[in-house]
């Protein structure tokens, strides 16, 4: 099942200085198209209201009182979910620490924790739970035990998220903020402040984003985003989905791979060129020749992550 939030470059608005690429034959991968982000804040068919005027709870609200179930709806419902401040029920732990899981609902075999947007969507609770916590749904995700569901209540309806979902959700958060560091590094390099080599040392471990004009196919096939420099060929990769916007105008789609697979996949002669939504760092190749000599990369294609 793929990841919510992977996204299309398109869908992300570039930097101005976006380079100029030409699409050419490349190597292969495994990969599926990101589905685009979700823009709670333009599309009136999801939430009808001003949103000015609301907090991140009340679109939630609002998102789940439409009653909608398609893609769009849920993922804007879960991106808005994890800035929002909901109220969590608490409830003494072993130790007599206050901890989540005073409320639970047992569905289908599933036990779900459940908080709620408002005190007021609450209230039918408050002899059972008297105290609450107020938390950000990115927070009560990343707290709440992995064998637990999550439902959120708002008064006027109910949204639940099966443990596999939220697993998922965890992976993605945990990817994003991979990728803000990433970034950080990238942009230390282009200052001066860090070397290049403690760059390529922490992309041997680390996901980017291969930006691509066509949906990958199956079987490990994918067209690559060629740029030039100094009349040299650079595949362009970025840190981020973000940064994989600056490549927008020839690239419709974008995938994940590991780090370390995009210097075993360029041909001799073609270096890399990767992307910070400030910037870029170069790879020439002769320095590519030198990282998988280095780190003794073999040339597999790289598997794409969802």
């Amino acid at each position: 099942m793929p990841r919510l939030f992977r996204r299309k470059a398109s869908d992300i608005t570039p930097e101005p200085d976006a380079p100029t690429a030409d699409a050419s034959a490349a190597p292969t991968a495994d990969a599926e198209p990101a589905p685009p982000d979700i823009d709670v804040t333009t599309d009136a068919s999801i939430v009808p209201q001003n949103l000015d005027d609301l907090s991140k709870a009340e679109v939630v609200d609002a998102i789940i009182a439409a009653g909608r179930q398609d893609q769009e709806s849920v993922v804007a419902l879960i991106e808005t979910l994890l800035e929002a401040e909901l109220q969590v029920p608490m409830s003494p732990d072993a130790d007599g620490k206050p901890a989540m899981g005073a409320i639970m609902t047992e569905v289908e075999g599933v036990v779900y924790a459940a908080v709620f947007t408002s005190m007021d969507a609450a209230a039918h609770v408050r002899e059972l739970a008297p105290e609450f916590a107020t938390m950000t749904g990115k927070q009560v995700i990343g707290t709440l035990r992995s064998d637990l569901g999550l439902v959120v209540e708002t008064g006027a309806g109910k949204f639940g998220l099966v443990p596999a979902m939220l697993e998922s959700i965890r992976s993605t958060i945990e990817s994003r903020e991979i990728s803000s560091s990433l970034e950080r590094l990238a942009n230390r390099v282009r200052s001066g402040a860090a070397s290049i080599d403690e760059l390529v040392e922490v992309l041997m471990t680390t996901n980017v984003v291969i930006p691509t004009p066509d949906e990958p196919k199956g079987g490990g096939e994918f067209t690559p985003v060629i740029g030039m420099v100094d009349g040299t060929p650079r595949l362009v990769v970025a840190a981020s989905f973000e940064a994989a916007a600056r490549s927008r105008d020839v690239a419709e789609f974008a995938m994940s791979v590991e780090g370390k697979y995009i210097f075993a996949i360029v041909k001799e002669g073609v270096g890399i060129q990767l992307n910070t939504v400030a910037g870029s760092v170069d790879f020439s190749p002769e320095f590519c020749a030198g990282v998988v000599k280095k780190y003794s990369l073999e040339a597999t294609a790289p598997a794409a992550t969802d």
